[in-house]
């Protein structure tokens, strides 16, 4: 290759160099992927914590539900659980923000939760609308046609007739009846009766009566059918809270799997950087060893040449000539050599005729050493200063090294210290998540609790409603022994003593309906007490893992800070060794001044011995071939 030796020198290291800057990109490039998947895990990570979110706000969305059916249609809770509705889109939206296309099942999954909870939301505005509908003995068509009922009853007793008295009762007693059990048979039974008792009241001339019958028979047929509807709601409202549930769980798993295989991802794409790394590194090495054998290769064959003509000139053969070999500094430097070498034949046929001029030239030689050993002697002292400048330039370079290695073992324990604390926190947030999930325990207890005390309230009624009937029985039994004549008198004692007891067990019964309130009212505020510990759960597990994201942001900078200080322990052992190899040539350049001054000293003594010297030049100069 006719390239000088620099720039086979350059392109040698051009080559190392551009080898490690691939080293260096491929790196960076692998990092910036570690980085990515490290950010993608940690937005997996949000995802199930606002799936969590959207699950509690579905137990609330539930509870308001209950209490709006408990407390009979308390229109507060329809408000709250309108707000939970834009408290579960807000975070699903929010777990929408960190995905990407790439995670096209769990946005599919979480657009499903939002369209659910919608219906489920619409669900029960209707349920909640039946309800009212249909009402209590307070309101609605509930209170309507008991009013109506009452009304017949007392227009009843008007008449002097005592089959329409039982069918009227019996009509009372298939509606308390389909009140209690919600039986279709019961409806039947109070359809037709009511019937049998529209028609007779009409036979009977009571015309009002008549009327009355009628619309209590419609309007509570109306509150049978808006009951059916209402009983399908709720069935519809528990399928869509599960669906709800289903899906949640579903979404939280998928962020989990997502995150495990990410995870995964990432350890493979460090094992493949590191290999890669090798690869690269491996071949710098390789293409290093394969510069430096062809160098050293052409290096070698020229100097061989060049020691071969060297040993010919000594021997006394100046017609020795090196062949030229390669056109860089190793080809000049033979071309120079063969100059050098017919210059040397010239010398020779000189050195006869110099040899007559050397006497008075050695003269001036004599005195320009003499002005040479003072330059050299004031070089010395020069030398002498610059070498003890760089011993303390050499002291203060190791210092400097020792203490960028104290930097190092420094910043090595800071390190070490923010990784413990990163644990730390991390076992933190699972506490934190395990109470969390206490809490969430604790208010389906409490629901559950209230889910009992409703079920006694619902059985309050139904002992309520015996009494009534209790009642309504001795009304018939006293009705009958009224018909029986003397023979029920005694039967009509046991009806009243039924009465009494009917009275007694209604009267027991309100006691119970107010300690019951009062146990509701109870559970009411532990609920509103633990949703209050929920969010300050919540707001405490925010607060631990934005303790988390500063420990990590502080524990790369600390790694940034313990790589700095491995470069600047690195640089300072570079200065320290380039001082030392500073030093080590300063001391030789002094040595080399002394030597020079005691050669000047010695040329002295010498040129005194040139004048015999110069005699015997020209026969030693006749020993050459020319």
């Amino acid at each position: 290759m006719k390239w000088p030796l620099k720039k086979k020198l350059y392109v040698s290291f051009g080559v190392l160099i551009t080898m490690m800057a691939l080293l260096g990109i491929v790196s960076y490039l692998r990092l910036e992927q570690s980085a990515a998947m490290h950010q993608r895990q940690i937005d997996h990570e949000r995802v199930a914590q606002y799936s969590d979110k959207m699950m509690t706000t579905l137990l609330q969305s539930r509870r308001h539900e209950k209490d709006f059916f408990a407390r009979l249609g308390d229109e507060k809770y329809l408000k709250m659980h309108h707000d939970r509705e834009l408290e579960f889109k807000d975070y699903a939206v929010q777990a929408r923000k960190l995905l990407d296309k790439d995670d096209a099942q769990l946005l599919r999954q979480l657009n499903d939760a939002e369209l659910k909870y919608h219906e489920y939301d619409a669900a029960f505005g209707k349920a909640a609308e039946l309800f009212v509908t249909r009402g209590t003995h307070e309101n609605g068509l509930q209170k309507q046609f008991r009013d109506l009922a009452h009304e017949a009853e007392a227009l009843t007793d008007k008449q002097d007739n005592l089959e329409l008295k039982v069918y009227v009762l019996q009509m009372r007693r298939a509606e308390k009846d389909f009140l209690l059990r919600n039986l279709p048979k019961y409806r039947d039974l109070f359809m037709s009766t009511g019937a049998e008792a529209t028609l007779l009241a009409q036979r009977s001339g009571a015309r009002d009566l008549a009327a009355i019958l009628t619309e209590y028979v419609k309007k509570f047929d109306e509150a049978y059918v808006v009951s059916q509807q209402f009983d399908e709601s709720k069935v519809a409202l528990h399928q869509a809270t599960e669906a709800i549930d289903k899906v949640l769980t579903a979404v939280e798993e998928e962020a989990i799997l997502i995150n495990d295989r990410i995870a995964k991802e990432s350890t493979d794409a460090q094992r493949q950087t590191g290999i890669t790394m090798l690869i690269v590194f491996a071949l710098a090495i390789v293409v290093g060893l394969g510069v430096a054998r062809v160098l050293s290769g052409q290096l070698s064959r020229a100097v061989e040449q060049l020691i071969t003509g060297t040993r010919k000139i000594a021997d006394g053969n100046l017609t020795a000539n090196v062949e030229v070999v390669s056109n860089d500094e190793l080809g000049e430097l033979a071309t120079t050599f063969n100059v050098m070498t017919k210059s040397l034949r010239d010398m020779a046929m000189n050195v006869t005729d110099a040899s007559e001029s050397l006497s008075q030239v050695i003269q001036e030689l004599q005195a320009t050493v003499s002005e040479q050993g003072a330059a050299l002697q004031q070089q010395a002292s020069s030398v002498s200063e610059t070498v003890a400048t760089v011993e303390e330039m050499s002291r203060s370079s190791g210092q400097v090294s020792d203490t960028a290695g104290q930097v190092l073992n420094g910043a090595t324990r800071s390190l070490q210290t923010s990784e413990d604390g990163k644990s730390s926190i991390q076992q933190s947030v699972q506490g934190m998540h395990d109470v969390r999930e206490q809490v969430q325990n604790i208010a389906k207890t409490i629901l559950e609790l209230s889910d009992k005390t409703q079920q006694i309230g619902t059985i309050i009624a139904t002992v309520d409603d015996f009494a009534e009937q209790s009642s309504l029985l001795a009304l018939n039994a006293s009705i009958e022994a009224a018909r029986a004549g003397e023979d029920g008198k005694a039967f009509g004692v046991v009806a009243g003593e039924v009465k009494n007891l009917a009275e007694q067990s209604q009267q027991a019964t309100e006691k119970v309906r107010t300690i019951l309130s009062e146990i509701q009212r109870a559970t009411h505020t532990a609920v509103m007490v633990t949703e209050e510990g929920s969010k300050r759960v919540d707001r405490g597990v925010e607060l631990v893992n934005s303790a988390g994201e500063i420990i990590r942001a502080l524990a790369t900078s600390i790694s940034d800070s313990a790589d700095s200080a491995k470069q600047i322990a690195s640089a300072a052992r570079q200065q320290s060794n380039g001082v030392e190899q500073i030093n080590v040539a300063i001391a030789g350049i002094d040595q080399f001044s002394r030597q020079n001054l005691e050669a000047i000293r010695q040329t002295e003594a010498t040129a005194q011995t040139l004048a015999s010297v110069s005699q015997q030049l020209r026969s030693s100069s006749e020993r050459y071939v020319l």
